[in-house]
C-alpha cells in the first residue's frame, strides 16, 4: 500500500550505535534528517511522541539547531501519537523494511516499496 503513492522517504542510519549511547545517537540521526528535509523546503515534520522529558529535550536540540542556523526557521517539528498522526505508521514500516532489508532479512519488502527511498548512512 505505501508503494502504491507517491511518496519520498529518507532514512538516516547510524551506526555502529553504543547501546548507552541510543539518545546521542538518535540526535546525530535527527540533525541530519532535518539538514537532509530542509533542504527539500519542508516545512512540517511530526515525530512520534514519547515521554514529556525526551520530548523536551528533542525540542531543546531543534531549537539549538535554529539558533546555529543548521535548520531553516520554517521547518516546524512536533509530536504526535500513531493513533492520532496515522502517517507516523508509515515511517515506521519504511525504517522497519530498511532495518530488515540491512540485516537481510524481507528482501521483498523493501524491494517492494521501490526506489522512492533515500538512505543516509552516518557514523557515529
Amino acid at each position: 500500500m505505501i508503494a502504491e503513492h507517491d511518496l519520498v522517504h529518507i532514512v538516516v542510519v547510524g551506526s555502529p550505535v553504543d547501546p548507552r549511547k541510543q539518545e546521542r545517537a538518535r540526535r546525530q540521526c535527527l540533525e541530519r534528517l532535518v539538514f537532509e528535509l530542509g533542504n527539500m523546503d519542508v516545512s512540517q515534520v511530526w515525530l512520534e511522541s514519547r515521554t514529556q522529558s525526551l520530548n523536551e529535550r528533542d525540542r531543546r536540540m531543534f531549537a539549538a539547531l535554529h539558533a546555529k542556523h543548521a535548520m531553516p526557521v520554517e521547518l516546524h517539528i512536533d509530536f504526535a501519537l500513531p493513533t492520532d498522526e496515522p502517517m507516523l505508521w508509515v515511517a515506521d514500516a519504511v525504517a522497519g523494511a530498511v532495518g530488515q532489508a540491512r540485516r537481510g532479512v524481507a528482501l521483498d519488502v523493501r524491494a517492494a516499496l521501490g526506489t522512492g527511498i533515500d538512505e543516509i548512512d552516518i557514523l557515529l
